[in-house]
């Protein structure tokens, strides 16, 4: 009710489906949630939804059940709509809601479309300079100081794993988009899992039967460091690039993911500054873009202190 005060349109109630394997019973559970829809908006249909902060889906649907939390989601949306969004948000803290806070490890996620969305125009290149200048060490002590996320927040912002980093930051690195699917997606996992040097030097088969043989013993929990649980995430993408993949549709099939052809910025807390960290990630993916692999310390600092 507060965002339709600001952004009009009609409120829905919209009920999910939802079902997922316990990893304690081995059993499909299934359960309904009842999603809000603010449909018409002037800013595009919004969805506001439960959110459980849970780290498995060991009593998922209890917990979503109990859940105080909630998710505002908009369609997407041009730039030129992030200020009437931001009106909304500044509403619904007159309103009594609290972003990050002790117990809540909630977040402002913005995702951004590349390519415009299409396949033919996406590339390596592009993703690899906004990685490089993202993560690089002391670029991102820069970044990191400026949006502060909150320790309680630390475990859903992981880093890659030392073997991808190597790569990410090795200037030689020129993968193909089916080298680098692979070199994240399942190589980088299965070094997580434990595999080390190995996951970097067996060959693909190999690669794909351990990992298949860990995740089936393991579930996916065991990978949310790579897949979901990071600072930049990018498997959505590599997801939308490779949907027949085989790790796409086992990650599909949890319920927890979604192909789409975004760069996901998860770093900043719920601090209700969306339009600033809108266009703090938008202008360092356009940096990015138009320079390719900087030293961008003073940037980010300029970037990352509005």
């Amino acid at each position: 009710r507060v965002l339709q005060s600001v952004l009009g349109g009609t409120i829905t109630d919209h009920l999910v489906y939802e079902r997922y394997l316990d990893p304690i019973t081995v059993e499909e559970v299934k359960y309904t949630v009842t999603e809000k829809i603010l449909v018409g908006s002037r800013i595009g249909d919004i969805k506001v939804k439960p959110e459980d902060n849970v780290t498995s889906n060991a009593n998922l649907a209890n917990a979503v059940a109990k859940t105080p939390l909630v998710e505002i989601v908009t369609a997407p949306i041009s730039v030129e709509s992030v200020p009437a969004f931001q009106e909304a948000i500044d509403e619904t803290r007159r309103a009594g809601a609290l972003g990050t806070s002790d117990g809540f490890a909630v977040a402002i996620q913005v995702n951004v479309e590349i390519g415009k969305g299409l396949r033919e125009n996406m590339k390596v290149s592009d993703l690899l300079n906004l990685l490089r200048n993202y993560l690089d060490p002391e670029n991102h002590k820069d970044i990191a100081r400026e949006i502060g996320a909150e320790e309680i927040r630390q475990k859903y912002l992981g880093s890659y794993t030392k073997g991808m980093m190597e790569r990410i930051l090795n200037p030689n690195y020129k993968p193909s988009w089916g080298d680098f699917h692979f070199d994240f997606m399942y190589r980088q996992s299965l070094e997580l899992l434990g595999y080390g040097d190995l996951a970097w030097t067996k060959t693909r088969r190999q690669v794909k039967k351990l990992l298949q043989k860990e995740l089936e013993e393991k579930g996916f929990e065991s990978i949310l460091r790579v897949v979901k649980w990071n600072n930049l995430r990018i498997s959505s993408l590599f997801m939308f690039m490779y949907p027949n993949d085989w790790l796409t549709k086992f990650l599909i099939e949890t319920t927890w993911f979604h192909k789409y052809p975004i760069i996901e910025f998860r770093e900043p807390n719920s601090d209700f500054r969306v339009r600033d960290r809108v266009e703090q990630f938008v202008g360092f993916m356009q940096q990015s873009e138009l320079e390719g692999t900087i030293s961008v310390g003073l940037m980010c600092r300029q970037i990352f202190s509005k």
